[in-house]
């Protein structure tokens, strides 16, 4: 009988090995974490799980001859493009009806009444109830802070403190993009007649274009533009709390 035992165990042994062999531990970093949500500087969201970096997606399609920079033309054309999904009636402007569809339906962290400030929720941009209108004239064409640490970093949801507008907290898209705009469509509207022309909504790209273009050379690059990194719950990093107050 124990040269029974001792022969299964044998067997047992020799066939853990060869799992083993056929599926080794995964070795090296886990894959980066990015956030879920990532709101175009005009106002495009882009969703996902965690898994890819939705602001080199936004890019990569914007980039229209693929060599890895965004010039005006193509900035304009990715907004036109945006423009035309929303102006659901095409009569060239976005207005009434259209305005509540994309914050309400499309984008309702316009209003904050969606998913948390890190872009962890859903995935799909749901909250209880339905939000309230977005602030639109409080749309300041500022930097936010940071775009992606691709490495998925603990720190805070936007820039430290010290590089963020005096304004807190950053509130609706500004939360998710890379200008403090808290409403990227009707802040386009310049002359505050409730509709947003093709007209206006260009000279806003052309605005923001200016602003991520920092190094002004007519062209921008994944790596010029502001980041945003990933804050995972309940972690404080840089010797700062969840408020951007530095801990003592």
């Amino acid at each position: 009988m124990k040269q029974v035992y001792l022969l299964l165990f044998s067997c047992l042994m020799v066939s853990a090995g060869a799992a083993s062999a056929r599926d080794p531990a995964p070795a090296g970093n886990p894959a980066p974490q990015f956030r879920r949500l990532f709101i175009s500087p005009m106002g495009e969201p882009f969703r996902g799980d965690g898994t890819r970096d939705e602001v080199a997606v936004w890019f990569n399609g914007a980039d229209l001859d693929h060599n890895g920079q965004l010039n005006l033309a193509e900035f304009n054309a990715d907004a036109a493009r945006f423009f035309k999904m929303l102006d659901l009636n095409h009569d060239g402007e976005i207005a009434g009806d259209e305005i509540q569809h994309y914050e309400f339906d499309i984008v309702p962290e316009t209003s904050g009444a969606s998913i948390d400030e890190r872009g962890f929720g859903n995935g799909r941009g749901e909250g209880g109830g339905r939000p309230n209108r977005g602030g639109g004239r409080r749309g300041h064409e500022n930097f936010q802070g940071d775009y992606g640490d691709p490495g998925g970093s603990d720190e805070g949801d936007a820039a430290p403190a010290e590089r963020r507008p005096s304004r807190q907290p950053l509130e609706g898209a500004s939360r998710f993009g890379i200008l403090d705009i808290p409403e990227p469509v009707t802040s386009a509207d310049t002359d505050f007649d409730g509709r947003v022309t093709w007209k206006e909504f260009e000279t806003a790209a052309g605005q923001r274009f200016e602003l991520l273009d920092t190094n002004k050379d007519g062209v921008l690059t994944l790596d010029e533009l502001p980041k945003l990194t990933v804050q995972k719950a309940g972690h404080r990093q840089h010797g700062r709390d969840r408020n951007g107050r530095q801990r003592h």
